[in-house]
């Protein structure tokens, strides 16, 4: 269980890292090939995409104990940023013992994620709503009335795939962009996994007409959900995020703007047992005085505000392991410094 595809998927950054890619010597111009983990990848997870849907809970629940064994483990890295990210949500009188607690709960919930993310082709609708549940979805509908759009911007929390699947049960088109994967085979198989199981259209972020199709889709009243609390860019509106300065990304807010919807803050939460909540809240307000660039700096930090307040209740079921602060990536860099000096 510890060796499924789940944990490859998992665990997928960590391995792409510690193997070297291998180059085809033989073409008159070296070529880069894919990497023997991510081939490895691949294969487990078309393997474990056609298992785990058919896990009864026992073996499912098994199977995330031994994912949780196995990340807390071997993912260090991503532990000591964990560590740093629990702190900030459990303040500063949080003891050791309880941000250590928070932490190995954390890779918990991650392992959980996944198991969930591959059994949920499984389910039937009948299922999948016994298991959800929603609290303020009128928000929702009150946005698409009269066939409009509305964005959904969502923190990397609990479990989003099952509302994704729970929304498109309902008769939305559900729209959402995704950071590419590699290999390029892999990346079309996860887009086809969610589009046929859970009735997602996902949009490459490295698509260069990215921002149009996903404002087509707005026009023609989908619900476009993007995470929201990470900026891969690192030049987003400037926040305050846990007291301390970092940028999220512009786009739920700048895609609002200019199509002319609402934008809603949501979340998915587990509440055990392989059940879920989710919640999603009163529209951002739109500034009524300044430039475009300050309306969406406003509206961020709107965003910012509320998914706190959100996961300040569900610390441990944040799945951030990434640096997530610029101050984040100065500690990790002296933290592996000091590993490499034995310390």
């Amino acid at each position: 269980l510890e060796s499924s595809s789940i944990i490859l998927r998992s665990v997928w950054r960590h391995l792409v890292s510690e193997h070297p890619t291998m180059t085809n010597t033989s073409s008159h111009r070296s070529r880069m090939r894919v990497p023997l983990s991510q081939k490895v990848t691949s294969v487990a997870l078309r393997t474990g995409g056609r298992v785990a849907p058919w896990l009864p809970l026992p073996l499912a629940d098994l199977t995330a104990v031994g994912i949780t064994k196995f990340l807390r483990h071997s993912m260090r890295d991503r532990r000591f940023m964990v560590e740093r990210h629990m702190r900030r949500c459990l303040g500063d009188s949080a003891s050791s013992s309880q941000v250590n607690k928070a932490v190995d709960a954390a890779f918990a919930s991650y392992a959980n994620y996944w198991v969930e993310t591959f059994r949920l082709g499984g389910y039937s609708p009948g299922h999948i709503e016994s298991i959800f549940k929603v609290e303020g979805f009128h928000h929702v509908e009150n946005s698409t009335r009269g066939g409009r759009g509305v964005v959904v911007a969502l923190p990397h929390l609990g479990q989003w795939e099952i509302a994704g699947a729970w929304l498109a049960l309902q008769g939305y088109r559900l729209y959402a962009a995704a950071e590419e994967l590699e290999p390029r085979e892999l990346f079309e198989w996860f887009l086809k996994l969610r589009r046929d199981r859970f009735g997602m259209n996902i949009i490459s972020a490295s698509d260069p007409n990215v921002t149009q199709k996903l404002l087509d889709a707005l026009d023609a009243g989908g619900v476009v959900a993007l995470p929201a609390d990470r900026d891969l860019s690192k030049h987003g509106p400037k926040v305050e995020f846990f007291g301390e300065e970092t940028t999220m990304p512009a786009g739920p807010a700048n895609l609002a703007l200019e199509a002319g919807v609402d934008l809603l803050p949501g979340a998915c939460m587990e509440k055990g047992n392989w059940r879920y909540q989710a919640v999603v809240y009163p529209a951002i307000k739109v500034p009524s005085t300044g430039t475009k660039a300050e309306k969406i700096a406003a509206m961020t930090q709107d965003l910012a505000n509320v998914f706190e307040a959100t996961i300040k209740q569900y610390p441990e079921q944040w799945h951030l392991f990434q640096p997530n602060w610029p101050s984040d990536r100065e500690a990790l860099k002296r933290w592996k410094q000091a590993r490499e000096r034995g310390f």
